[in-house]
Formats: C-alpha cells, structure tokens, sequence
C-alpha cells in the first residue's frame, strides 16, 4: 500500500463524464422541444417555457382558455363547428405536451436556462461547469485520512499474518490471493469473496454516485447559484 494512496482533494472524473454526458442530452432535448413548440406556432419566451413545463395542468388550462375566447368570438357556432374547433384545440394540448414534458425532464437533470441580453434565453454553461467542478471534488481531513490508513495498514499486516500461518500449518489458502474470485479480501454481494478495493468504498460503484443522486445534487447547488 502506497503513502500517497490517499489524497486529501480527489477529483472524480468518473462522475464527472457522467454529468456532462446527461446535461449534453438534456440540452439537444430542450432545444428539441423548444423548436417543436415553435412548429405549433405556441410562445417559447422563458417565461412561458418555464411555467407551462412545470405544471401541465396549467397548460391544459391555458389553451381551454383560447379554445373559448376563439368561440365567443364567432358569435353564433352550430354544435358540430364547436366540437370541431374543442377537438382542434385538444389536439394542440396532446402534441405540445411531449414537449413541455421534455423541457422539464432537461431542467431536472440539471440544465440551467436563463435570460440572455436580448431577451432571449440560453443555457448558463458556466454555471453548470462550477457546479460539476464543485461537486466531482471530493475533499478529505489529512488527519482523518492518517488515521484510516493506519487501520488499513493494520488489517493488511494482519493478512499477512494470517497467510504464514496458513502456510506454516499447511493450511488451505484461504486469506491468501489464490485465484480472482477467492481470499478474503472482502467478503461481497451474496457471502461471494472478492478482492478488495478501497475505492469502492469511499465512491460507490467506482466513483459512480447514484444518477438520482446526481441529479439532485446537481439541481440543489444550481437551485443555489
């Protein structure tokens, strides 16, 4: 076991491609949206954008909204004209409403939208690159990591203690590394004894926190900013 096996700052690039690779499909997926929007000839201000993608109802209501202000002002519609323009309108809803979904489904993985000078909007990629950075680094106490490797240190000698004696009294090898799937080395998912790796331990499934994890710890730090 080397001296520096531990550093006190560790950059996890393992999360690090994982967040830039869903904040990348995120973006192709709001602009996507965005434009199919447009192809309905609906608004696509922010402002809009932003309120009808978080709640869908609202929406719903939005366009019931303009669906009866268009028949008031006909005047007189015989029934068959009115159910002919309410299907319209329902149609409106259910082709825009993937897109509205889209759009929130980008948001919640992280995509940060804001104005921009022109009063338009664009993505705040520097936002969302010092929140990967603030959260890919992982900071640890020098001392705290002293004392953990000390520890460590003790259970390999006790390894190594165990495999002479093994030896000396001929002993099946059993705390000794024979093959990749036996010794004890960390005994894993169903009493299966693996080989042990610290790292699995401190960054779970190798550096790879759980992608609702991520997601929220990356929404909270942009909620934040």
């Amino acid at each position: 076991m080397k001296e520096d096996v531990f550093a006190p700052v560790y950059y996890d690039y393992a999360t690090d491609g994982k967040l830039r690779g869903a904040l990348s499909e995120a973006e192709a997926m709001f602009f996507d949206a965005v434009a199919a929007l447009e192809e309905e000839e609906q608004p696509t201000d922010l402002e809009f954008i932003l309120k009808y993608s978080n709640d869908l109802e609202a929406f719903r209501t939005y366009v019931h909204g303009l669906r009866d202000n268009y028949i008031k002002s006909l005047g007189m519609v015989i029934k068959a004209e009115r159910q002919r323009i309410s299907e319209s309108y329902e149609d409106l809803i259910n082709t825009c409403l993937p897109s509205l979904r889209k759009i929130k489904a980008a948001r919640n993985k992280g995509l940060r939208i804001v104005e921009d000078k022109d009063g338009g909007y664009k993505i705040d990629h520097e936002a969302q690159e010092k929140a990967i950075k603030e959260i890919c680094t992982r900071r640890w106490k020098g001392d705290l990591l002293k004392e953990y490797y000390a520890k460590l240190c003790r259970i390999r000698q006790a390894f190594s203690d165990a495999v002479e004696f093994e030896e000396a009294n001929k002993l099946p090898a059993f705390a000794s590394k024979t093959d990749p799937n036996s010794g004890l080395q960390y005994i894993g998912d169903y009493g299966m004894l693996q080989q042990c790796n610290i790292m699995r331990y401190l960054f779970p499934k190798g550096g790879e926190p759980d992608p609702a994890q991520l997601k929220r710890m990356l929404w909270e730090y942009l909620s934040k900013s």
